[in-house]
């Protein structure tokens, strides 16, 4: 997008609560962390899931990340369920096997640090998805294998600064603010390089799907 001339990109920021843009009109659709959850009795949550379900259907390239992983695994037939404790602070993902051969994460380590920061997690991806990182019995990345649909439960876009942010707005409702502090590296230039590179794949990856 920076290479690109600015009235060459459209970009919209929209309330899922409100209205929704067509489904078709966005060449990418990210779906972003919330405060909601999976389970919660919401008509908006039930009519984000259906958008995503034609997204896919007409194979339009949709990322979710955080909630949006999870929503996106949920409306396509996946299972989220509690996490005991949560996840909280920068924390170790592996990659899988199918993980380290997805353009979605060249050049990333099988194993790297990056902020977590959730209650619930994907436990089954949908039918069609490969498993791309795990952390535990938690799926942290997979792909849709016949669509360009992926989904990320952690959070690359968290440094340091904001990650001590997050711990001070931390209550009841959230993960523990002290288990983010204790995390927060004291060299965070691996961090920072990780999300670095996975921000390129993002952008570069011609297809989300691909696997090679």
């Amino acid at each position: 997008m920076a290479d690109s001339p600015e009235d060459a990109v459209e970009t919209g920021r929209f309330d899922p609560r409100n209205q929704l843009p067509d489904p078709d009109r966005f060449d990418v659709v990210i779906v972003t962390g919330s405060y909601a959850r999976i389970g919660d009795d919401s008509d908006w949550i039930e009519t984000l899931q259906r958008y995503i379900r034609k997204r896919v259907a007409a194979r339009r390239p949709t990322v979710g990340v955080c909630f949006g992983h999870q929503l996106v695994a949920s409306a396509l037939g996946g299972s989220v369920d509690s996490l005991p404790d949560g996840a909280a602070g920068y924390r170790q993902v592996e990659l899988t096997e199918e993980g380290r051969k997805h353009p979605l994460f060249d050049d990333v380590p099988d194993q790297f640090e990056t902020f977590l920061w959730h209650l619930d997690h994907v436990t089954n991806v949908p039918d069609g998805a490969t498993v791309l990182a795990r952390r535990g019995e938690t799926v942290q990345s997979f792909a849709l294998q016949d669509a360009p649909v992926v989904g990320i439960q952690f959070h690359p876009e968290v440094t340091p600064r904001l990650a001590r942010e997050l711990a001070a707005q931390a209550d009841a409702s959230t993960p523990s603010g002290d288990a983010i502090v204790e995390t927060i590296p004291d060299e965070p230039a691996e961090p920072g390089r990780v999300s670095q590179q996975f921000y390129r794949n993002l952008v570069t990856a011609p297809r989300l799907g691909d696997t090679r």
